[in-house]
């Protein structure tokens, strides 16, 4: 869960950033290659809908970082946010809860009843929610004995 919230995060970033650093590094790797760099200072035309419409003016560095930077990292968090919509994100996390890794040490009671109240209200009764919490301490005492941690 950590790494689709990173990476969403990281996405967002570059996009909001990340255009000066690919120019940069696109202007050194030409460089570096004796390699004719992107040239910016030609206008772009760019046309919307038929040809016999309006046509725009812009650099061409505009157009590279509007059109097609910006649009493809747009495209890119819109799948991760389609396949991984917030929804389904808070039940990944509320299930992260009952990992068994390292012992049980992501075990959070109260996400476990969150996830109990939310997701599976019909299949808990009144008392089996109440008795959770309780037997969430009895566990972690038999947990803490089991790994020899008396």
């Amino acid at each position: 869960m950590r790494l689709v919230c990173s990476t969403k995060g990281l996405t967002q970033n570059l996009r909001k950033n990340g255009w000066d650093k690919l120019l940069k590094n696109v202007t050194s790797f030409c460089e570096k290659h004796d390699i004719d760099g992107p040239n910016f200072g030609p206008s772009y035309i760019a046309r919307q809908g038929c040809p016999c419409h309006q046509k725009y003016h812009i650099t061409a560095e505009h157009y590279l970082r509007v059109e097609k930077f910006f649009v493809t990292i747009d495209k890119q968090l819109q799948k991760l946010n389609c396949r991984i919509n917030d929804l389904a994100m808070k039940l990944l996390i509320l299930r992260s809860a009952l990992d068994p890794k390292d012992a049980y040490k992501a075990f959070n009671i109260d996400k476990i009843c969150t996830l109990v109240d939310k997701y599976y209200p019909m299949d808990f009764n009144e008392q089996e929610k109440i008795n959770l919490n309780f037997q969430h301490q009895h566990f972690i005492i038999d947990a803490c004995y089991s790994r020899g941690n008396k």
